[in-house]
């Protein structure tokens, strides 16, 4: 919808450049969003393809963060250790653990291209998940996965290919505004 208010807007306007900037900034957040790992909403296509398509996502995360190199994307690791039930939990407290002190680290250390504060708030924000996955890790409870009732072949097939399709389509958004967007000097 930006994108499409920024097509009917005078290019040579800053409010154009700020509605071409807002498109491609939702597209790219809602493709990311679209990976398919809990907590992310892209989690919820695993329902559909099966339990195992969150190796696809996690993978997808681990090339995104070796792409990005920056140690906010360690919050994103801890939100999606934190829901991931493949990983023993003992495990899971001892990564989100490890996660939260590297982020920490390479933000006070200056690896972060975010201000301070960011940051901050970053470490303070996840800092809860640490706690509380070291707390689930020595209360010694089972965890089972995410356990739905099996969709139809057809259905199944249906919200795949919804699935792709959203996905191409962002894709498809995201290089389409790509040449457009305003390059600093």
């Amino acid at each position: 919808m930006v994108f499409v208010w920024y097509a009917l807007t005078p290019k040579d306007t800053t409010l154009a450049q700020i509605l071409l900037v807002g498109s491609y900034l939702s597209a790219y957040l809602n493709l990311f969003n679209l990976l398919p790992i809990s907590p992310l909403d892209g989690g919820r296509i695993t329902q559909a393809a099966g339990r195992y398509f969150k190796y696809v996502g996690l993978l997808a995360l681990t090339a995104f963060s070796i792409y990005l190199r920056e140690p906010v994307i360690l919050y994103v690791w801890i939100l999606v250790l934190f829901d991931l039930t493949i990983v023993p939990i003992r495990l899971r407290g001892a990564l989100i653990s490890t996660c939260w002190t590297s982020m920490a680290i390479l933000m006070y250390l200056g690896y972060s291209d975010q201000a301070k504060w960011v940051d901050i708030m970053d470490c303070a924000i996840t800092f809860p998940f640490v706690i509380g996955s070291v707390g689930r890790a020595f209360s010694n409870k089972d965890e089972e996965d995410d356990v739905r009732p099996d969709l139809s072949g057809k259905r199944r097939s249906e919200w795949i290919m919804l699935y792709f399709g959203l996905a191409f389509a962002l894709v498809a958004l995201i290089y389409i505004q790509m040449p457009m967007l305003p390059h600093p000097h």
